[in-house]
């Protein structure tokens, strides 16, 4: 009975077991490629033979292991309210979780056992992320015609999530290069980018009204076919290695967070911790674009590589990374009966995260590494560990906990 007990708080609302799964793969993930950069970089220990290459497994941990859950423990929270229909059934949500935690755990398990159960564990895991978007259409089905455009163009980026995952097992099974990056390039601009720009467009300017004094909302519905436009047209080019030409794609996009970060009320939103840390992570996907077009007009007109995967790790950490935590934080502060409010750790959390972008930055800068006596990505890697353990292992207990506020869920 006491078992029992424990597990009804754990399964009381999907954000619980979600985020607990995400976190905990969060920290997880970090402290193994902090371990395989140790490795690369000093030579103290032996590099990790895998099954797979160490730069793909990072890739499909942190693309698959580790967002998915995070995204469902928030939209399998927000889906009722937004469309004021009916709650993600418990069934429904425990056994997503349980199948993409048993997939996880394939996966590891598989790094050093073969490919055939690396391969397995990413099918079991497909399989649990098609349940969670089921959980999730259910609700969505059950609201019946009324305004569902966040919701609609959120399921079609799950999906992508998905088929994007799919490709990466097929990937594994055929050893085709172009399934790989269609895999890696479609989790990040088909999934990953749509479903937290939408996700901010629909929150931010919401929470910033209800903090920020006189504050008007904006939320252009122009955002979405540009969007849309640009994650496509990026995804296309770069699957293709028509990467000198990204400035096309991203350029509109960039003019369009700009226009967000300009009219959200950036400048008035730091005044409050909780709300500033998600408009500087929206901000992150700016400076993430920024540099993307750098790099595809120098390709263009030099033909120089010059700031190789830092764009993509401005996209990954800054925006990406930086706005789940945010929102994580106010999701489990808020359903745990706690004040909605960042303190000292958790926006210390927030601004080690932001450290460790730059730093992984510099680290694509060859004057610089050349010059550093620790390489950066060493740097980087630590500050990541020191911003996410100390805050997931806070968060991990609170979801085991019931609400300080005895309330359901």
């Amino acid at each position: 009975m006491h078992k029992l007990t424990h597990w009804k708080v754990f399964t009381a609302a999907p954000h619980r077991v979600m985020f607990f799964a995400g976190v905990a793969q969060f920290m997880l993930t970090l402290v193994w490629w902090s371990v395989e950069l140790a490795a690369r970089y000093t030579g103290v220990i032996a590099p990790l033979q895998t099954a797979i290459p160490s730069t793909f497994t990072h890739a499909w941990l942190m693309l698959f292991g580790v967002f998915p859950f995070l995204m469902f423990g928030f939209l399998m929270t927000t889906y009722p309210r937004w469309m004021n229909g009916p709650l993600v059934p418990e069934h429904s949500y425990v056994r997503a979780f349980l199948l993409m935690t048993a997939g996880v755990l394939l996966f590891y398990a598989g790094l050093f056992a073969g490919t055939a159960v690396v391969l397995a564990g990413i099918v079991v895991h497909a399989f649990g992320f098609a349940f969670g978007i089921q959980g999730l259409y259910q609700v969505y089905r059950a609201v019946g015609p009324r305004d569902r455009r966040y919701e609609t163009q959120l399921n079609i980026a799950l999906v992508l999530g998905v088929i994007s995952e799919l490709a990466f097992a097929a990937w594994i099974a055929i050893e085709s290069p172009l399934l790989l990056q269609a895999a890696l390039r479609g989790a990040l601009w088909l999934f990953l980018v749509p479903v937290l720009v939408l996700v901010g467009h629909r929150m931010i300017p919401f929470f910033s009204g209800s903090v920020i004094p006189n504050y008007t909302l904006v939320q252009p519905p122009w955002t979405f076919p540009v969007l849309w436009a640009a994650v496509v047209a990026h995804f296309t080019l770069e699957t293709l290695g028509h990467v000198q030409w990204l400035f096309l794609a991203d350029a509109p996009l960039l003019f369009a967070t700009l226009h967000h970060t300009l009219h959200w009320g950036f400048r008035r939103s730091l005044s409050v911790r909780l709300l500033g840390a998600l408009h500087i992570a929206f901000a992150g996907l700016s400076f993430g674009l920024v540099l993307y077009i750098i790099q595809s007009l120098a390709l263009l007109t030099t033909g120089e590589f010059i700031l190789a995967r830092a764009p993509l790790h401005a996209v990954a950490i800054g925006f990406i990374a930086a706005m789940v935590v945010a929102m994580i934080t106010r999701v489990s502060r808020g359903h745990s009966g706690r004040p909605l409010t960042m303190d000292n750790l958790d926006w210390t959390a927030f601004v080690l995260m932001l450290a460790a972008v730059l730093l992984r930055i510099v680290g694509d800068v060859q004057l610089i590494v050349a010059a550093s006596p620790v390489q950066p990505n060493l740097l980087a890697a630590a500050a990541w560990l020191a911003a996410v353990v100390p805050w997931g292992l806070r968060y991990l207990l609170i979801y085991l906990r019931p609400r300080l506020d005895g309330k359901p869920g």
